[in-house]
């Protein structure tokens, strides 16, 4: 059902079709491998990862990603197909949420999957789950740079940013940091103090032992999903997983993978509450007084989903169009049906080397069908996504 236009004063509002709800914006402006096996998170947030891929002439490849970086600040780099590669080499730097950004070229397959066939250079960079937002957003900036060194793409090519959750938070963060950027596009904003992400906030008696203290996070992890989601976000969650399980996405060795990076970064969170952590660095009033001072992206699309109990994209907004001078910076937001978990999704097709296995069982049937719905949305969002940077890259 399609809607006609509606435009306000100051910001403009837009009604358009395909389960977008709205547009609010400024005036229509833009400018311009370490060795396989077990790796240690840095202190910083960032992961190296241990990877059960295929190497081939001493590179880390798994399906079509080439891993990049090192074990000091890994990445995983996609190229276009040549044929589809936009001729301004640009490049969009994908940055997942808090825990599932560990992997995110499993995570956001979908994501990923959608930019490389319009044509951009993608990396996705992984890292783990931190107290220190700040270091984790300089840690990612260099990764991004050594990637695109090492992969031997433009150093003058645009960078656009496409972050979830805590990842739009390390963009934004980033930007304040000498990242450059042509434009973002960050989806599911969200930057909660300690005492509302986990409910309860973080024990007083926390055990000085880092596995210990790994079990405890995780319960406390398990709870603030279990009260902050939605039921139709925890089965949205269950289908991106069943559907990485199950071989639809990614197959089983990627799959397997996948989870033990997840779960690999829960020592570092328990070592940093080891130390004393209790809030993140900066705290979400200093990251927003950052935000403030010092974020000048030329465009930013701002994505909420509209059944996301947790979002924060409105203050955002709001932060945004107050500091931004609009004759120079867009500030764009658009509200999707959907949920947190709305934009992760494995990619549409295999690239493991168990995924053509002869035998295929009605366990891989119902993981492809719960493959395909998860993988729906995270496409829908991506098409969204990637609408808005083509046209921010064009003006």
């Amino acid at each position: 059902m399609s809607h006609s236009p509606c435009v306000h004063a100051r910001s403009r509002h837009v009604c358009v079709p395909h389960r977008v709800t709205g547009v609010r914006q400024h005036n229509n402006v833009a400018g311009g491998g370490g060795p396989l096996g077990h790796t240690t998170p840095s202190r910083s947030g960032h992961m190296p990862r241990a990877t059960s891929s295929l190497q081939e002439d001493g590179v880390i490849m798994e399906g079509p990603w080439r891993r990049v970086g090192g074990s000091s600040a890994p990445s995983w780099a996609l190229e276009p197909k040549t044929e589809r590669a936009r001729a301004d080499g640009a490049v969009a730097h994908v940055l997942g949420g808090a825990a599932v950004g560990a992997a995110p070229h499993v995570a956001y397959g979908a994501m990923c999957e959608e930019l490389s066939r319009a044509g951009f250079r993608v990396v996705a960079t992984p890292y783990a789950l931190t107290f220190e937002h700040l270091r984790c957003a300089e840690d990612v900036l260099a990764a991004r740079q050594r990637a695109i060194q090492e992969m031997g793409w433009a150093q003058d090519a645009p960078v656009v940013g496409v972050g979830h959750s805590n990842g739009s938070l390390l963009h934004l963060l980033a930007a304040t940091r000498g990242g450059e950027y042509a434009a973002n596009a960050l989806v599911s904003f969200n930057n909660l103090v300690v005492s509302e992400a986990v409910p309860g906030g973080i024990p007083e008696n926390l055990p000085t032992e880092v596995p210990s203290a790994a079990r405890q996070l995780t319960a406390a992890i398990a709870d603030a999903a279990a009260a902050a989601a939605a039921p139709s976000t925890q089965q949205i969650a269950a289908d991106v997983f069943a559907g990485i399980a199950a071989t639809a996405g990614v197959g089983a060795m990627v799959a397997a993978q996948f989870a033990r990076d997840v779960t690999a970064q829960l020592p570092l969170a328990a070592a940093e509450l080891e130390r004393g952590t209790r809030d993140f660095t900066p705290s979400p009033e200093e990251s927003r007084a950052l935000i403030r001072e010092g974020y000048r992206v030329p465009a930013t699309l701002l994505v909420r989903y509209t059944d996301d109990s947790i979002d924060q994209t409105p203050e955002m907004e709001s932060l945004l169009l107050d500091a931004m001078p609009p004759e120079t910076c867009l500030v764009q937001r658009i509200d999707l049906e959907g949920n947190h978990a709305s934009a992760c999704g494995p990619a549409s097709l295999p690239y493991d080397s168990d995924a053509g296995a002869a035998v295929f069982t009605p366990i891989d049937a119902i993981g492809m069908a719960a493959s395909k719905l998860a993988a729906g949305d995270a496409q829908r969002t991506a098409r969204e996504v990637i609408s808005f940077l083509e046209r921010s890259l064009i003006q």
